[in-house]
């Protein structure tokens, strides 16, 4: 069991890129959110872990999901984690498109970063724990890379989709299942594919390893992509104004 001092250095490592991250996003927003419905938001994202990490537990140990051969890993991400990690994602964010203050484009964006930035900071602290690595070890660092930073942002950048498709809807002044569906599809698509790079390295096939490099690739088009979101969601609120 690690030592109480452990606890506290992960969990400021945790939660110190989900807060930088949360603060570059908040900046976008021409007429800031509540801080409380921000704050409400990113608990939820919290407590969204808990049951995709319950359901992928129960799933994973099925035969088809088990082995070390790419295309099992590939289930694993594409069928499995990255589906169920994008929905109850979404969840958490969903409430706040009923709430009033939730009148802009750029809402769904917002919300959509806390709520994942929420999952990423208790989904760290876990890989942490689970790791049980020493954190100014290289091991601790390359985790913190990988999963404090890369893969905080990762959230965020697969969560855009959807959180487009909410900010769309409330411009129709209802939500569009057919808009969040496809933004939710797109999600899991991303999440799954950065994970199957991610764990290509876990391939009996040792060939298969150099797939991590398409995670820059990925990320960069994601990054891309969200910047188009942002840019698009600015302009139709200023046009209301």
């Amino acid at each position: 069991m690690p030592p109480l001092g452990w606890w506290g250095l992960a969990a400021v490592l945790a939660s110190l890129p989900a807060a930088l991250w949360l603060w570059f996003y908040l900046r976008h927003d021409t007429d800031p959110e509540p801080r409380h419905l921000i704050w409400i938001t990113f608990l939820l994202g919290m407590a969204a872990v808990v049951p995709p990490f319950l359901a992928e537990q129960a799933l994973l140990r099925l035969s088809m999901f088990q082995g070390d051969r790419l295309g099992t890993i590939a289930l694993r991400a594409l069928v499995v984690i990255g589906p169920l990690e994008e929905i109850f994602k979404l969840l958490a964010a969903l409430p706040m498109f009923y709430h009033p203050d939730f009148d802009e484009a750029i809402d769904g964006l917002v919300y959509a970063t806390s709520a994942s930035l929420g999952f990423a900071t208790i989904e760290n602290l876990w890989r942490f724990a689970e790791r049980g690595a020493n954190l100014f070890s290289v091991e601790g660092l390359q985790l913190f890379i990988l999963r404090g930073v890369l893969s905080t942002l990762g959230h965020v950048l697969f969560a855009a989709s959807w959180g487009y498709a909410l900010g769309q809807s409330r411009l129709w002044g209802r939500l569009s299942w057919r808009l969040l569906g496809g933004g939710l599809a797109l999600a899991s698509l991303a999440h799954g594919l950065f994970d199957l790079f991610l764990m290509a390295d876990e391939a009996s096939d040792q060939r298969w390893q150099p797939l991590v490099w398409l995670l820059a690739p990925l990320m960069i088009t994601l990054y891309q992509r969200m910047n188009r979101y942002l840019i698009r969601a600015r302009f139709q609120d200023r046009a209301l104004i």
